[in-house]
């Protein structure tokens, strides 16, 4: 029984050779595609992330600002009363720092280069006043500069901030939310911080 014998021509050799070459050279270049576009994901998600903490931050020192609003009369009755109760100054204080903190216009547009690309919207600005073992809260009602008031006797210590931090001082809560762009990509995004008047870390 014989074998047959394949032959191959040298022109049809360097034929397969090339379409071999070419292959491997595509998929080299897709390789390096999408290296490079993770390579700007990342890099694109860690600019971001580190924009979002700087807001964070931008967030709790607007919380901060709102404690030169302290009702003055009570605090000289007691040290220990340290509470607000011009809530309409206290967010108008909260929404001035929150706009010089992110760079924002009297409207919260971001102004310039921002990685914001829509309009910071207050989801949310609480102010939990605590005076003795009472927590009188003030709820800022969306859309206008109105709020809510609720009164919890003797519950210091068992009202819970939306972040479930449980009120023992006089405390600070805010929510905002806006859009960014990652790859073309619109996503919202929502920040909440608590401050308390005396543990302020």
């Amino acid at each position: 029984m014989g074998y047959s014998k394949i032959k191959i021509s040298t022109e049809s050799f360097i034929k397969i050779k090339k379409k071999g070459e070419a292959t491997g050279f595509v998929t080299v270049l897709f390789c390096i595609a999408v290296v490079i576009i993770l390579y700007f994901y990342v890099y694109q998600l860690y600019v971001t992330n580190s924009e979002i903490e700087k807001s964070s931050d931008a967030l709790v020192t607007a919380n901060l600002a709102v404690y030169k609003d302290i009702n003055i009369e009570t605090l000289a009755d007691d040290p220990q009363n340290i509470i607000i109760t011009d809530n309409n100054m206290a967010f108008s204080t909260f929404k001035k720092h929150l706009r010089n903190n992110l760079n924002l216009d009297s409207n919260e547009i971001p102004m310039g280069n921002s990685y914001i690309k829509s309009k910071v919207k207050v989801e949310r600005f609480t102010i939990y006043n605590v005076l003795g073992d009472d927590v009188i809260i003030l709820n800022y009602i969306s859309g206008g500069n109105n709020f809510q008031m609720e009164m919890h006797s003797g519950e210091k210590g068992l009202i819970r901030t939306p972040k479930g931090i449980a009120v023992f001082n006089t405390t600070v809560h805010s929510s905002i939310s806006f859009d960014i762009s990652i790859l073309n990509e619109k996503r919202n995004i929502t920040l909440s911080e608590d401050t308390d008047i005396i543990n302020t870390n």
